[in-house]
């Protein structure tokens, strides 16, 4: 299991990354964004993408020794793909670089700077530092709530449609 920070990172990335092509706001000031920079690394949302790309590279060259085991075995194909591997991960890296400015953005395009200091003083207070590590595990609580809530309410309103439905001569 995941520890509570970094899924708090991983949906609040996740939601950011869903909403990022509906935004079309003007430009952001400067202040704005180095605000919204500031209230970034401090709720660590990026976090989570300094492991995404060893693992994404690491199911790729996993993919290319299940089809052709050379690569493990034979030292020219080793080292190419040692090699491939070094200059994709920077790729990646240059990708990951416009990841960051583009939540930035989003964060900016969203709040003006002072409700982005606002919000960063907020998280960096003992009740915002509390906040970022609680919010994953409530937010997976409420989801299984949701799921037990739907469950239920499902179950007792296709009751009462069923009876109401029978009370009206249809079944």
């Amino acid at each position: 299991m995941l520890k509570f920070t970094h899924s708090a990172r991983a949906i609040l990335a996740a939601v950011l990354l869903t909403i990022s092509g509906t935004v079309h706001a003007q430009e952001p000031s400067s202040d704005t964004l180095a605000a919204a920079k500031e209230l970034v690394e401090v709720t660590g949302v990026l976090k989570q993408f300094e492991t995404m790309l060893p693992a994404i590279l690491g199911q790729i060259n996993q993919g290319l020794t299940a089809t052709d085991p050379a690569y493990l075995t034979d030292n020219r194909q080793k080292e190419a793909l040692d090699a491939a591997s070094k200059i994709a991960f920077g790729e990646g890296e240059k990708l990951k670089a416009q990841l960051t400015q583009d939540i930035i953005k989003l964060y900016a395009q969203r709040f003006s700077a002072s409700e982005l200091k606002d919000i960063s003083s907020f998280m960096k207070s003992k009740a915002g530092t509390k906040f970022v590590t609680e919010a994953p595990s409530i937010l997976q609580d409420s989801m299984r709530l949701g799921q037990y809530w739907n469950a239920e309410i499902s179950s007792k309103l296709s009751g009462i449609m069923r009876e109401e439905l029978g009370k009206r001569g249809v079944k």
